[in-house]
């Protein structure tokens, strides 16, 4: 008797584990957690890439934009880690490290300077904006957590603001 109860124990507590890994991996796997991912990592890319612009760059306009770049991306992160914390329970916020598109990136940044730097530097946060942009926009419009969708669509302008004065930047060099 002593074994079927253990056994109906062990069962429950597989069958349990099962359904909390499978909640788990619901909300680690859906459009919610994808678009934090990306946002951490774009955020992480601008402020990286940016505090080297503060060193390296050689325009005085890019080092104003880096300087932004790195205020308002890493209060916006810290915003996304408040809502993450309020509207996704049980998620963690990801780690800021790069992925590696964007580690390459960085890598590439480093082995410049002068001008070279300047031209690169600005090449990929206008690429980085775009991809921002849109995918902040895409889920303000569509995404399924509404905590996130408020923030999306709050920090969308900001977004844009940086997308339009780098390329003022971009079409002055």
């Amino acid at each position: 008797m002593r074994n079927a109860g253990r056994f109906a124990f062990l069962s429950l507590f597989t069958l349990f584990l099962m359904i909390s890994l499978s909640m788990v991996n619901a909300v680690a796997s859906g459009p919610a957690p994808k678009f934090v991912q990306k946002a951490t990592i774009g955020g992480q890319f601008e402020i990286l890439s940016s505090q080297l612009a503060l060193q390296k760059a050689s325009a005085d306009s890019i080092k104003e934009f880096a300087q932004q770049m790195v205020e308002d991306h890493t209060k916006s992160g810290d915003q996304l880690n408040e809502v993450v914390a309020s509207s996704l329970p049980g998620m963690q916020p990801p780690s800021p490290e790069l992925d590696a598109k964007h580690s390459a990136m960085i890598t590439q940044l480093q082995g410049l300077s002068g001008k070279a730097f300047d031209r690169k530097y600005v090449k990929d946060q206008v690429s980085a904006h775009k991809e921002a942009v849109a995918l902040f926009k895409s889920y303000a419009k569509d995404g399924d957590n509404e905590g996130l969708k408020n923030f999306a669509g709050q920090t969308l302008p900001m977004l844009q603001g940086h997308l339009d004065r780098i390329t003022q930047i971009k079409n002055s060099l």
